[in-house]
């Protein structure tokens, strides 16, 4: 996540996109719906709460 973050704060809407792609390729490891725009959507307006998400899935469920 601290990459994510990183690229984000470096790249502005660029980052945010490259976080919505790692965020959807979590969705797809956890079967979770949802779509890159939705993605794309929590980065732009929520990225903090869309990494806190993302944190949350992967940390709890290490081993799907």
């Amino acid at each position: 996540q601290l990459r994510i973050c990183l690229i984000n704060k470096f790249l502005g809407a660029g980052g945010a996109f490259v976080a919505a792609q790692t965020r959807r390729e979590i969705r797809q490891k956890y079967n979770i719906d949802g779509d890159l725009c939705g993605d794309l959507a929590a980065h732009c307006f929520c990225h903090p709460c869309a990494l806190a998400q993302s944190y949350h899935q992967v940390t709890n469920n290490p081993t799907l």
